[in-house]
């Protein structure tokens, strides 16, 4: 099998192929930061899958940084301390899924908005964020 976070591969992570396990080996985790806020973010407005324990939820992204994504819930269940999450978006002006598994950092703003750390995604996609956030700040 091979690894749906290869930065190579053209292929989907494996929840949408239809496979089990969309928390396999990851090659990248987002550089750490003790102090998330005072990176670039960009107001972002696009529909976005926050996969919890393998099932699929419906969210609203607001903003977005290098390092994570602020979520508005639109259909999502409240989650257990150690439920597993997973986002799963395109960029706008990009046809390729992100698929970054996440733990939350914060409950902040609007009630059922949640901010999101990157815990590990294909490098590929790390880049794809920064352009797409450098590219939005000018």
């Amino acid at each position: 099998m091979t690894d749906p976070f290869d930065p190579q591969l053209p292929e989907l992570p494996p929840r949408i192929q239809g496979e089990s396990n969309p928390f396999g080996p990851a090659v990248a985790a987002p550089i750490g930061r003790d102090n998330l806020r005072s990176t670039d973010r960009v107001p972002l407005d696009i529909y976005v899958n926050q996969v919890i324990d393998g099932q699929p939820f419906i969210a609203r992204a607001r903003d977005l940084s290098p390092f994570g994504l602020r979520v508005g819930s639109i259909l999502t269940p409240d989650t257990r301390e150690r439920a597993r999450i997973a986002l799963e978006f395109m960029l706008p002006g990009s046809d390729e899924v992100i698929w970054a598994p996440v733990e939350p950092v914060h409950h902040s703003g609007p009630p059922g908005t949640t901010g999101f750390r990157f815990v590990r995604m294909a490098r590929r996609h790390a880049r794809m964020i920064e352009s797409y956030i450098h590219q939005a700040a000018a």
